[in-house]
């Protein structure tokens, strides 16, 4: 029989017909020739995978077995295996396809994974058909990655396949059939679907949206047309699923590997829904629901498993800032170096960042004010997932209001194991709750560094989101500005305001239901914008600052006194300067900014400028007074030694006192070595190149263990193994 006459029957495609006739094949005795050298079609020219299917299903259709032997029977059957799949309808079809799933689905991961990866993915009667059944040269112990123990599983599942489709294949009464099928995995199928979880139905339908958007657009549209563009678990199984006589070939524009895609398409979501049922544990579930949901929208981009135990959404967005998964090149590395979104970081200016982007200086300044805006929209997908991305942080979202302390940032960077400041994790907040709270502060004081001093208005220290029934209720960013106003401006006498009867002259309506947690919020906003805090009288107090403010008394009262003295010591000599002088000074009044210097941590002040002009006085911390000490020596020195150092400014101290304060310091600033000698840290490496590599004084100084000798210099420094005589 010729292929021209197999065409004229619309028994080939087009595409395949014409893929032949380039490769001058005319007949199927010459079709089935090529299968038999190669066991496959892809070796000739224009010869794609589906064209390549297409092909050997002709083959077998026109099987003759008084031409070639090459297609046997698994199991010694008369009619071989591969005629008999050609003769099948498609209820015989559906069932032996069912009874292929359902059965690979009980198979271990390995033998699983090396029959999949075998036939590609397509774990169905045409793939076990073309890559099995008809070739006689198949061994399981053929493929990769199979054990001792997978091979013996593989043949038994093999020899299962066989048996049941010349079973199927016997049956030839549809009510035989129909029997059959009550008893076959579709019907249990659908009662799975039926008794899925709303988790897992979420899940499911995650996966069939992923894998709908790797079809051919072709595909693409035929499916979505049946299915009336719902495209989810629920139509699939009432359209498709639970339909005996269902059949792609019967939807209009479904070409032969059209057919082929979408059968793969529902054979894959009936393998996915085995594997979810399997899954007993709600927060595995979890993982992959989030897996799903960024692959879906992340179609290139490896998830990293280790973002989804938490189900947190920082972790995810410093994984995809890192990936660039929101901007490009240049928008990513300005977001990452140009805002003041990790702690612990100086950002770049303008200048740095036109340099290292090539771009100009006005572009990196658009780019940067315009990135947060962006970055909001680039996040709105996240609301699609209903799964609570906030619920490891103990927020309160029923607050009227939410601040994100330091605590508080601490703690979710230690969940998420990321370093992103307060400022930038409440944006972040309420990009997700912008329905419920406004956010208030300023980006360019806390988010987009400043290019210049504001000095036209009030400059904010942190964001804070308020519940938006008191925004609309009462004007906070008024209220801080006045209270701002008020401090700064010329104070001829000390007065006091009421807290709660000063804020009614922000309230926009003569509604004041809301009072108590305004007041709160307020307080808050004074506490931590402005170092403002209420008295037990709950009355702000503005003082006096006409004349000489705070700092200044409490200098020239120092000046008088002429050494460190505690803050009672100096309130007494403040008191005798200006006798009128009703209040005490604080430890906050006396900063560094102002010449002042703490002498440890008993609220003992002095002058900065005594560290220069009086000997035996020296400003800081006993710690600071060491690290200070050492910066000037080449080697540690003995605890000694830095005894009669420090006791020259705190004579009180002793040397046990100074070295556990040097051992209890948080930072690790300070490193100890043998036979009580102390260094810094910092300068191992230079403690080291002066003691072994150098040839001068100090190295008579310093010796190392015989037994350490052969060490490298790492170890020896690890170790702390030096060596130092008094």
């Amino acid at each position: 029989m010729t292929l021209k006459e197999i065409y004229s029957n619309d028994e080939i495609s087009a595409r395949a017909y014409n893929t032949c006739i380039d490769n001058k094949i005319e007949t199927i005795s010459e079709l089935r020739e090529i299968y038999s050298n190669y066991g496959s079609f892809k070796p000739i020219r224009n010869c794609g995978e589906k064209t390549n299917l297409e092909l050997i299903s002709i083959c077998l259709k026109y099987f003759d077995d008084n031409e070639t032997e090459v297609l046997k029977d698994l199991n010694s059957n008369e009619v071989p295996i591969p005629i008999m799949i050609t003769s099948l309808n498609q209820n015989q079809q559906n069932l032996i396809n069912n009874f292929i799933i359902e059965n690979y689905s009980k198979l271990s991961h390995r033998t699983k994974n090396g029959l999949g990866t075998y036939l590609e993915g397509e774990i169905s009667l045409n793939g076990f058909s073309v890559n099995i059944f008809s070739k006689q040269s198949f061994k399981p112990s053929n493929l990769t990655n199979l054990g001792v123990k997978s091979i013996p599983e593989l043949e038994t599942y093999l020899k299962g396949v066989g048996d049941y489709i010349i079973k199927i294949h016997n049956l030839k009464d549809e009510n035989e059939l129909l029997l059959e099928k009550a008893l076959t995995f579709e019907n249990k199928l659908e009662r799975q679907i039926k008794n899925l979880n709303h988790l897992q139905i979420q899940i499911v339908n995650h996966h069939i949206q992923k894998q709908f958007h790797k079809l051919s657009n072709r595909s693409q549209n035929a499916l979505s047309v049946f299915l009336e563009r719902q495209i989810d678990i629920s139509n699939i199984s009432d359209r498709i699923f639970s339909n005996a006589n269902f059949n792609f070939k019967t939807i209009e524009n479904i070409g032969a590997g059209t057919y082929g895609e979408l059968e793969l398409f529902t054979n894959e979501i009936k393998l996915f829904i085995n594997e979810i049922i399997e899954i007993d544990k709600e927060k595995k579930l979890i993982e992959l629901k989030l897996k799903l949901f960024l692959e879906e929208e992340f179609y290139d981009l490896e998830i990293d498993h280790n973002i989804l135990p938490n189900n947190s959404i920082f972790s995810i967005i410093q994984f995809l800032i890192d990936k660039q998964a929101f901007f490009g090149i240049n928008k990513n590395y300005i977001l990452k170096n140009g805002l003041l979104i990790h702690e612990n970081f100086f950002p770049q200016n303008l200048e740095q960042l036109a340099e290292n982007t090539k771009l100009t200086k006005e572009r990196c300044r658009q780019i940067r004010v315009k990135l947060l805006e962006e970055l909001e929209n680039n996040l709105s997908f996240f609301k699609r997932y209903n799964q609570d991305l906030f619920a490891n942080y103990n927020l309160d979202f029923n607050a009227p209001s939410i601040y994100i302390t330091d605590e508080i940032t601490s703690n979710i960077n230690t969940i998420d194991e990321t370093n992103f400041t307060k400022q930038f994790i409440t944006l972040i907040v309420s990009f997700f709750y912008k329905n419920k709270y406004e956010l208030f502060g300023n980006l360019e004081d806390t988010i987009i560094p400043k290019d210049f001093k504001v000095r036209t208005r009030f400059t904010w220290n942190n964001l804070y989101l308020i519940c938006n029934e008191l925004t609309r209720t009462f004007d906070f960013v008024k209220f801080i500005e006045d209270v701002d106003k008020k401090n700064l401006e010329s104070i001829d006498a000390t007065y006091k305001l009421n807290f709660k009867s000063y804020l009614p002259t922000f309230f926009k309506t003569e509604d004041s239901i809301f009072l108590e947690e305004i007041f709160s919020i307020c307080e808050m906003l004074i506490n931590e914008e402005l170092g403002i805090y209420l008295d037990d009288e709950e009355k702000i107090t503005f003082e006096r600052n006409t004349f000489k403010t705070l700092p200044e008394y409490a200098y020239e009262a120092l000046e008088i006194l002429g050494k460190p003295s505690h803050i009672d010591e100096i309130n007494k000599q403040i008191k005798i300067l200006k006798p009128d002088y009703n209040n005490t000074i604080k430890n906050t009044t006396l900063k560094r900014e102002f010449g002042f210097v703490p002498y440890g941590r008993a609220s003992i002040f002095g002058l900065k400028k005594w560290d220069y002009e009086k000997e035996n006085i020296k400003g800081g911390t006993i710690r600071s007074i060491v690290q200070e000490f050492l910066e000037n020596h080449s080697a540690p020195v003995h605890i000694k030694k830095i005894t009669e150092f420090v006791l020259k400014y705190r004579p009180e101290s002793n040397s046990s006192s100074i070295r556990s304060n040097l051992m209890l310091d948080e930072h690790n600033t300070f490193i100890f070595f043998k036979d009580s000698f102390v260094g810094l840290k910092s300068k191992k490496q230079e403690y080291y190149e002066n003691s072994v590599l150098n040839s001068n004084k100090n190295l008579e100084s310093i010796t190392f263990n015989k037994s350490e000798s052969n060490n490298s210099k790492a170890s020896i420094l690890d170790q702390t193994s030096l060596d130092f005589p008094d």
